[in-house]
């Protein structure tokens, strides 16, 4: 597994450190319910997967301009990607 690049911010005595992933893009999506479903399916398989723009999408609810996109880290693409294939077949390449 590779490592994250640690950036460290504040004064010494009041550091905090902040590890930065390389994220990619694994499904862009308005349907609420699979983007539940692959959630779940991907934490149970131990891979960790953010969603992006959900507060945005929950702001307009039922105007398809703002899907959320769930990322998971470079390195788990691969892998995420093999669950999202059986989870929804349709939706990921």
């Amino acid at each position: 597994m590779s490592q994250g690049k640690a950036l460290f911010f504040g004064l010494p005595f009041l550091a905090y450190s902040l590890t930065v992933w390389p994220m990619k893009e694994l499904l862009r999506s308005t349907d609420i319910v699979l983007i539940s479903a692959l959630k779940a399916a991907l934490s149970a398989e131990g891979i960790a997967v953010f969603e992006f723009d959900g507060e945005i999408a929950s702001t307009y609810a039922g105007i398809d301009s703002f899907p959320r996109r769930l990322m998971v880290r470079a390195e788990e693409y691969d892998q995420a990607a093999e669950v999202a294939r059986a989870v929804c077949p349709d939706h990921v390449a």
